[in-house]
Protein backbone atom coordinates (compact mmCIF):
# COMPACT_ATOMS: atom_id res chain seq x y z
CA UNK A 1 0.00 0.00 0.00
CA UNK A 2 3.20 2.26 0.54
CA UNK A 3 4.25 1.66 -2.66
CA UNK A 4 1.03 2.90 -4.60
CA UNK A 5 0.73 6.06 -2.56
CA UNK A 6 4.43 6.63 -3.14
CA UNK A 7 4.30 5.91 -7.08
CA UNK A 8 0.74 8.33 -6.84
CA UNK A 9 2.55 11.12 -5.17
CA UNK A 10 5.99 10.92 -7.46
CA UNK A 11 3.45 10.77 -10.59
CA UNK A 12 1.51 13.95 -9.27
CA UNK A 13 5.08 15.61 -8.58
CA UNK A 14 6.18 14.85 -12.04
CA UNK A 15 2.62 16.27 -13.41
CA UNK A 16 3.41 19.63 -11.45
CA UNK A 17 6.79 20.14 -12.48
CA UNK A 18 5.78 19.75 -16.17
CA UNK A 19 2.92 21.88 -15.65
CA UNK A 20 5.21 24.65 -14.19
CA UNK A 21 7.55 24.06 -17.09
CA UNK A 22 4.49 24.42 -19.76
CA UNK A 23 5.32 20.50 -21.02
CA UNK A 24 2.27 18.65 -21.77
CA UNK A 25 1.95 15.12 -19.70
CA UNK A 26 0.04 12.29 -19.14
CA UNK A 27 -2.48 12.59 -16.57
CA UNK A 28 -2.31 9.60 -13.36
CA UNK A 29 -4.50 7.08 -15.03
CA UNK A 30 -5.56 8.59 -18.35
CA UNK A 31 -3.35 8.43 -21.48
CA UNK A 32 -2.91 11.53 -23.68
CA UNK A 33 -2.27 10.83 -27.28
CA UNK A 34 0.67 12.58 -28.23
CA UNK A 35 0.56 14.42 -32.06
CA UNK A 36 2.79 16.89 -33.30
CA UNK A 37 1.88 18.40 -36.67
CA UNK A 38 -1.15 16.72 -37.10
CA UNK A 39 0.98 13.64 -37.30
CA UNK A 40 -0.22 10.36 -35.08
CA UNK A 41 2.35 8.26 -33.12
CA UNK A 42 1.82 4.53 -33.44
CA UNK A 43 3.37 1.65 -31.73
CA UNK A 44 4.27 -1.31 -32.49
CA UNK A 45 1.21 -2.93 -31.84
CA UNK A 46 -1.14 -0.58 -33.28
CA UNK A 47 1.10 -0.62 -37.02
CA UNK A 48 0.53 -4.64 -36.50
CA UNK A 49 -3.30 -4.03 -36.31
CA UNK A 50 -3.86 -1.50 -38.63
CA UNK A 51 -1.46 -3.27 -41.79
CA UNK A 52 -1.69 -7.09 -40.50
CA UNK A 53 -1.72 -8.88 -43.70
CA UNK A 54 0.71 -7.09 -44.98
CA UNK A 55 3.19 -6.31 -42.46
CA UNK A 56 3.53 -9.58 -39.68
CA UNK A 57 5.67 -8.80 -36.16
CA UNK A 58 9.03 -11.29 -37.95
CA UNK A 59 8.42 -8.84 -41.33
CA UNK A 60 8.18 -5.54 -39.17
CA UNK A 61 11.48 -6.98 -36.96
CA UNK A 62 12.93 -7.15 -40.35
CA UNK A 63 12.27 -3.98 -42.19
CA UNK A 64 13.47 -2.21 -38.93
CA UNK A 65 16.85 -3.74 -38.71
CA UNK A 66 17.40 -3.68 -42.52
CA UNK A 67 15.10 -2.20 -44.70
CA UNK A 68 15.35 1.26 -43.60
CA UNK A 69 11.41 1.08 -42.51
CA UNK A 70 10.19 4.60 -41.08
CA UNK A 71 10.52 5.20 -36.73
CA UNK A 72 11.71 7.02 -34.24
CA UNK A 73 12.98 5.17 -30.67
CA UNK A 74 12.74 6.27 -27.58
CA UNK A 75 14.16 4.21 -25.19
CA UNK A 76 13.30 0.87 -25.77
CA UNK A 77 10.02 1.16 -27.69
CA UNK A 78 9.44 2.42 -31.16
CA UNK A 79 6.84 4.55 -32.38
CA UNK A 80 5.94 5.07 -35.90
CA UNK A 81 4.14 7.74 -38.39
CA UNK A 82 1.25 6.46 -39.83
CA UNK A 83 1.72 9.05 -42.91
CA UNK A 84 5.57 7.78 -43.02
CA UNK A 85 4.90 3.91 -43.21
CA UNK A 86 2.22 4.71 -46.05
CA UNK A 87 4.82 6.50 -48.34
CA UNK A 88 7.43 3.50 -47.64
CA UNK A 89 5.10 0.95 -48.36
CA UNK A 90 3.95 2.77 -51.53
CA UNK A 91 7.65 3.09 -52.79
CA UNK A 92 8.53 -0.44 -51.98
CA UNK A 93 7.72 -3.12 -54.71
CA UNK A 94 8.10 -6.69 -53.90
CA UNK A 95 10.47 -6.73 -56.91
CA UNK A 96 12.78 -4.89 -54.73
CA UNK A 97 15.68 -7.22 -53.39
CA UNK A 98 16.27 -6.49 -49.68
CA UNK A 99 19.51 -4.32 -48.88
CA UNK A 100 21.38 -6.85 -45.89
CA UNK A 101 23.64 -4.60 -43.51
CA UNK A 102 27.00 -6.39 -43.23
CA UNK A 103 28.65 -6.39 -40.09
CA UNK A 104 32.53 -5.79 -40.75
CA UNK A 105 34.88 -6.81 -37.96
CA UNK A 106 38.51 -5.27 -37.97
Amino acid sequence: MINTNNEVVADLLIQLGNALKGNKTEYVGVAVEETKNNKTFLTRKEVLEIYAPVITSYGLSQAINMDGFPYIKRGKKYFFIKEDIDNWLSQRSDTTPVKRIANKYV
